[in-house]
């Protein structure tokens, strides 16, 4: 398995002719981030979202240009068709939900969203205040006000081969759901929080993977996101949890599971 991190929570998973696209958001707020790999992305077997906030549901150019098939929840289907989207692609999943992609065994979990901290939101409401982010703010209310979480956020277990990755989209569990404990790899937004130690320590010690992949750490829809220092966290992480490796991706480049 190979997984590659194309900024916010963006990535494709490879094995042999099989990609697959997890949360995709073409970045149309950031300015001096990389590209998100458009046609790369409308080839893609698939695309997975792990909940339909408009940072990780941003598929209408892709599936414009040829992406075939986006397994995401009822609400996010309704969501888009409500804007206007033809949703013949699209495809509902739940909890439980066990999709064969290519050579890609996909299962469903149920998880949560990160709790939005106090110092966070008084942060992002120092910053949609200055006047240079007004109209960046007004098109960002408008653009999330389209896509609303109801519940349905969700993590993937995707299984290549002798590899088995678990992506979450934001950082929080699920307090019933049973989640796998043999992990090559877990995928571990970091944004959400001004202390993300308190969200994402009892993860990595509930799931103890094999290895943690950051993602969603860059600054892609400010006034709302920030730039999270994951080269600062990752010694304490090695610190607490010295048998795991912790990989800082660089945008665009493949990575070996």
């Amino acid at each position: 398995m190979q997984i590659k991190w194309c900024g916010t929570a963006s990535l494709f998973l490879k094995e042999g002719e099989t990609v697959i696209l997890v949360d995709p958001y073409l970045k149309p707020f950031a300015k001096g981030l990389p590209p998100f790999p458009i046609e790369e992305g409308a080839i893609a077997r698939a695309a997975l979202i792990t909940h339909p906030h408009f940072d990780h549901f941003d598929v209408e150019d892709l599936v414009k240009r040829g992406l075939k098939s986006v397994y995401v929840s009822k609400n996010g289907i309704r969501n888009v068709q409500a804007c206007g989207m033809d949703v013949s692609r699209f495809y509902p999943i739940a909890p439980n939900s066990r999709i064969k992609i290519g050579e890609a065994r996909v299962r469903v979990l149920q998880s949560r969203h990160c709790k939005i901290d106090v110092w966070t939101a008084l942060r992002s409401a120092f910053r949609v205040f200055s006047w240079l982010r007004v109209k960046r703010m007004g098109a960002l209310l408008r653009e999330a006000a389209s896509l609303r979480v109801a519940g349905d956020v969700y993590a993937f277990e995707v299984r290549m081969h002798e590899k088995k990755a678990l992506i979450l989209g934001s950082a929080g569990l699920d307090a019933f759901t049973d989640y796998p404990t043999d992990i090559d790899l877990l995928v571990l937004p970091m944004q959400g929080r001004m202390n993300m130690k308190k969200c994402v320590f009892p993860i990595i010690a509930r799931l103890q993977p094999k290895a943690v992949l950051f993602d969603h750490f860059d600054d892609a829809f400010p006034p709302f996101s920030r730039s999270v220092n994951v080269k600062n966290f990752r010694p304490i992480l090695e610190r607490k949890f010295p048998n795991i490796k912790t990989v800082i991706p660089v945008e665009n480049e493949w990575i070996a599971v």
